[in-house]
């Protein structure tokens, strides 16, 4: 019954905004300067639209904000969204979304937000560290996005979209200094080869030192980027793309969850970004290319997509291990394979009833070796091949009045093998292979309260496949939202709610000692827990809001209230009585985040501008790892320190501010920022023995030319 109240009331709250904003539409407009709010243009399903007439809750980060304030990585650019936490997890970023988010290593399991760069979904090391360089835009989808996208979209989708070529000259360049020897550079070029063929190349470097006292967590990315589009007539295009990505440095101590972080600590001491263990034979170097080409050819009827795409990663890390205080050195390579396809038909742009359908591949292979100076011996190897055909439509029933309905199948197997020479306790080396099917089903409504108002509502599925032959994961997720624009397009207010219903969660439960006799000698065995099985529930709402005050002011401010818990889950054991483990909070999804920013734009008498900007972002305490609770046996907590301490992320703020100079002919501009200004060391991870925090405070400038 509190789970009916509960849902009833958010989406209730939804409705009381929605109907607010009705009556404030009649505000009275503005017949002096003409300033508006831009229009965003989006491809969230997978056709161009107006971010404010997508029936989705939906942010975007500009590829101007990330050049210009230094958004070099995912976990940059997705830091000011009120319901989204990007974990360091392993050799990778973990993104969150509502609560939503992935327990195990990426390698082994299924993330419940799929990251997709232009258009292709890929799970490479790497992806998520890069490539924001001459983008067009970030987009975050939250929700379940399985009907559209590929796997690991459960809890939502994040799109990075590079620019394509265009049929005009153009060039641009950004160098960036700033403090821990800070060095970036970026670089695109820009030209047409005739009147069908046009091509496009970009770079990035980024150099610098580690924010850990020992060196590790520095940076060393070295990417570029070369794409060339074909139009031969008007009705069909061709684009090729190669992405090369080189990484070194000394790395976070990659590809080992006992892997080296920084100390662990309860509050904040006075230096966070400290650790014990020597750094310094400490390295990676990984290589990753990507080929891929999209070809849209309009038939007259439709529109058919072609997206194939092939990417390739080498791997050699040394990294260090502190395992119960014992320190090795691991020699580690890995290999990476991924094969992926998706041939869609979607209907004319101008069609009155809107639809698109198409199938899906993919595969993917990844082997791991490492060598322990120990003499210990890990070789891992995965192949996770995954078919899916999908549709969906969208049906006028009126003027202002639409159905949307989609669906998708998808087939899903793995293949796992994991090799310890010598074995641990309680481990086994033998395959595990899981081989399902989901069918994942949208239904939702469409309404145009006023010509700028909409509001819309969906219940969608989703599903993930399950850990060691455990059932498959089930999301039922129920959305409603409202998207406005008033005065003049000078005020937009976005408000949703939501309420996520999840069948057999899975959590890692811990390992126990067992001890038995047999014929009066006692033996000593480790009782593997069972930790499927449970239920989740996730509810909220968020409120998002833009206003441009003066042709020179504007404020942005959203606010988000989440309750995510285990609302059923016992771990199992052979030997062991049984954990009730209900009741727990979900990682990543404080109570309360609010997120504001305001700026205003100087003119000078030479034709310039000065932009100032400050954002601030706060949240609530949160879990870091729910699973690191449960499993305490192989935790490194220091003496005195309570793990739930250790494991919670307390209420703070992070702030940000800019000051940008434009010159007045446009073609140059220079901008100063320093990020993290109260220095706060936010808990990443705590997965065994390393925890993991962001950034310290940064500043640098960076200056930007384009031609």
């Amino acid at each position: 019954m509190k789970k009916v109240y509960s849902s009833s009331s958010i989406l209730l709250l939804g409705f009381i905004l929605i109907f607010g904003g009705i009556s404030f539409a009649s505000a009275q407009r503005s017949d002096t300067e003409e300033f508006t709010l831009e229009e965003i243009t989006v491809t969230a399903q997978k056709r161009e639209e107006d971010v404010q007439k997508v029936p989705l809750a939906i942010d975007t980060i500009s590829g101007y904000e990330l050049t210009e304030m230094g958004k070099v990585t995912l976990e940059d650019a997705l830091a000011s969204l009120p319901s989204v936490i990007v974990q360091r997890m392993g050799n990778r970023l973990n993104v969150s979304i509502r609560g939503m988010d992935n327990d195990y290593s990426p390698d082994v399991s299924n993330s419940m937000v799929a990251v997709t760069y232009d258009g292709t979904y890929s799970s490479v090391a790497g992806i998520d560290a890069t490539g924001l360089y001459d983008s067009s835009r970030v987009e975050v989808l939250s929700g379940p996005q399985g009907t559209l996208y590929s796997r690991a979209s459960t809890g939502g989708v994040v799109n990075i979209i590079s620019n394509n070529p265009v049929q005009k000259t153009e060039s641009s360049a950004s160098i960036e200094f700033g403090n821990y020897n800070l060095f970036n550079t970026q670089g695109m070029v820009n030209f047409p080869l005739n009147e069908k063929l046009a091509f496009r190349t970009a770079f990035s470097t980024q150099l610098r030192d580690g924010y850990i006292s020992n060196g590790t967590d520095d940076n060393d990315t070295k990417s570029a980027r070369a794409k060339l589009k074909y139009d031969p007539n008007e009705d069909l295009s061709i684009l090729f793309a190669i992405d090369y990505v080189r990484m070194g440095g000394k790395g976070q101590g990659e590809n080992s969850p006992f892997a080296v972080g920084v100390n662990m600590f309860e509050d904040q001491p006075d230096n966070a970004w400290t650790s014990d263990m020597d750094g310094k034979d400490f390295s990676v170097n990984r290589k990753t290319r990507k080929f891929y080409m999209e070809m849209n050819w309009n038939l007259g009827f439709g529109t058919l997509t072609f997206l194939p795409a092939v990417t390739r990663m080498v791997q050699e890390l040394y990294t260090g291990i502190n395992y119960h205080d014992e320190i090795t050195y691991t020699h580690a390579f890995g290999f990476q394979k991924e094969y992926s396809g998706e041939i869609r038909l979607a209907s004319p742009d101008d069609a009155r009833i809107k639809w698109l359908g198409g199938v899906y591949s993919y595969t993917r292979h990844y082997e791991y070796l490492s060598l322990e100076t120990s003499g210990e011996i890990n070789w891992r190897n995965y192949r996770n091949p995954s078919i899916a055909a999908f549709g969906n439509t969208t049906v006028p029933i009126s003027d202002k009045f639409r159905l949307n309905l989609g669906t998708r199948w998808t087939q899903d197997r793995a293949d796992a093998l994991t090799v310890f020479t010598p074995a641990p306790p309680g481990m086994v080396n033998a395959p595990m292979i899981t081989k399902t099917n989901f069918f994942d089903y949208k239904v939702g409504v469409e309404y145009d309260l006023a010509e700028n108002s909409m509001l819309w509502t969906d219940y969608s599925t989703g599903h993930r496949a399950g850990m060691r032959g455990w059932p498959d994961e089930t999301l039922n997720a129920y959305q409603l939202g409202v998207k406005n624009r008033f005065m003049d397009n000078r005020l937009q207010l976005n408000a949703s709610s939501y309420y996520y219903a999840y069948l057999d969660y899975q959590v890692m439960a811990p390992m126990r000692e067992y001890t038995y006799y047999v014929d009066g000698e006692e033996y000593t065995t480790m009782d593997r827990g069972d930790g499927s099985g449970g239920e989740a529930t996730i509810y909220g709402i968020e409120l998002a809001t833009s206003y441009i005050l003066t042709p020179k002011d504007r404020i942005d401010f959203t606010a988000a209230y989440q309750n995510a818990e285990v609302s059923a889950l016992t771990f199992t054991y052979e030997y062991s009585d049984p954990m009730d483990v209900s009741g727990g909070k979900l990682n990543n999804s404080p109570d309360f985040t609010i997120f504001g920013s305001y700026q205003h734009e100087f003119p000078l008498s030479n034709g310039g501008s000065v932009m100032a900007r400050i954002e601030s972002r706060y949240q609530t305490e949160t879990t870091i790892m729910m699973n690191a609770i449960y499993n305490q046996s192989i935790l490194r907590i220091p003496e005195g320190m309570s793990v739930e301490k250790v494991n919670a992320e307390p209420d703070h703020s992070i702030s940000n501010a800019s000051l940008k100079f434009n010159a007045p002919s446009g073609i140059w501009s220079l901008n100063g920022y320093i990020k993290n200004i109260e220095n706060h060391a936010v808990k990443k991870n705590l997965l065994n023995n390393a925890m993991r925090i962001g950034p310290p405070r940064t500043y640098g400038v960076v200056l930007s030319v384009q031609f």
